[in-house]
């Protein structure tokens, strides 16, 4: 037998949802948010343009945010539930050549799982803001952002795979701006051991910064041993003749270029680095058999899906301050107001 308990509120307000139009105005907000940000990765995917990388993640940042403000001020959870559908549905508007007449499968469990985790999160959210003595927003927020997080990158990662390995694949142009893009990312790392990196530099030119760096921090008595990093401590390479210097690191030069290509194939001193790089990636992967390139490209972009979460995970309180802000200056707009019931706990109705 269930106990039925009894809940008599002698507040003036009741915690329902009255304001349908300012809740449609905020789902609206969310759907503009949402379809900017994928309308920008899709075209990021098909022209590697940074700034539009970077307005996908300003516009799904927004998004989340609004996710988080829709526990606060959404009270029904099959309401709210249907409008984050709504909103994570309304981009798959941008793929409609994917899912008519054949729908992709992938696309549409990838939405699916993005539903999942949004709603999830927002649910828990409602419950903790309908439960708590006070509207303890932070707590609220942590509930909803890492779940909302989660799904996004997960639609994020699985069109982005959809894109390159099922509908169509990296062309050259796209392959080098994304290697490029890698190199320069990394380059911060590299200059602790090629001072002068940089990957439109050639690759001859990189092997010498290599080893004139490594040299000048080691000793060498002959032009053998320097070469072959095997110093001794009699000669000091900065005190020896700039002739002598310059023929040690070429011979070293090309002790290292032939110790490499053995894993990499022939390298070509005048080729960039850009063009090397991306050369060596593509013989790679075009030398792998049907059932490895599908195993290389899943664990690929499992492995880049986990990294971008760890990543993102940093940004869970940039996501939630966002969300702060936003909700403090409705609430001083009188947008929504906070209202005390007899148990004496605080709870936040649209105006």
């Amino acid at each position: 037998m269930q106990n039925s308990v009894n809940v008599v509120s002698q507040s003036k307000d009741e915690e329902r949802d009255t304001k349908p139009l300012k809740i449609a105005g905020f789902a609206a907000a969310a759907i503009g948010a949402n379809l900017l940000a994928v309308k920008s990765l899709t075209a990021y995917l098909a022209a590697a343009t940074p700034e539009l990388l970077l307005v996908a993640a300003g516009a799904g940042t927004l998004f989340i945010a609004t996710l988080t403000l829709q526990a606060f001020f959404v009270k029904s959870s099959l309401l709210l539930r249907g409008l984050v559908l709504a909103e994570i549905l309304a981009p798959l508007a941008f793929f409609t050549e994917r899912l008519f007449p054949s729908p992709s499968v992938p696309l549409l469990v990838a939405a699916l799982l993005f539903f999942l985790f949004a709603a999830t999160g927002s649910v828990r959210g409602l419950r903790h803001a309908a439960t708590g003595i006070s509207v303890r927003f932070f707590d609220i927020a942590h509930a909803v952002i890492p779940k909302a997080i989660t799904g996004a990158l997960l639609f994020m990662t699985v069109v982005t795979y959809l894109t390159y390995v099922s509908w169509g694949t990296i062309g050259e142009t796209m392959g080098k701006k994304f290697v490029s893009q890698f190199l320069s990312s990394s380059e911060p790392l590299v200059r602790l051991y090629a001072p002068r990196f940089s990957a439109g530099q050639s690759v001859g030119t990189l092997f010498e910064d290599v080893v004139r760096a490594e040299l000048e921090k080691g000793r060498g008595a002959t032009l053998e041993n320097i070469a072959t990093t095997e110093g001794s401590p009699e000669v000091v390479f900065r005190d020896l003749p700039v002739p002598v210097r310059d023929a040690l690191v070429a011979q070293a030069t090309e002790r290292l270029r032939r110790s490499i290509e053995p894993a990499v194939g022939p390298l070509d001193p005048q080729e960039t680095v850009r063009d090397a790089a991306y050369r060596i990636l593509e013989r790679r992967i075009s030398s792998l058999s049907p059932s490895q390139y599908a195993a290389f490209s899943v664990g690929a972009f499992v492995l880049v899906f986990f990294s971008l979460k760890g990543f993102f995970s940093l940004f869970h309180w940039l996501i939630a301050l966002i969300a702060y802000l936003v909700f403090k200056f409705l609430m001083a707009l009188g947008f929504a107001r906070v209202g005390v019931a007899t148990q004496t706990r605080e709870f936040v109705l649209l105006s």
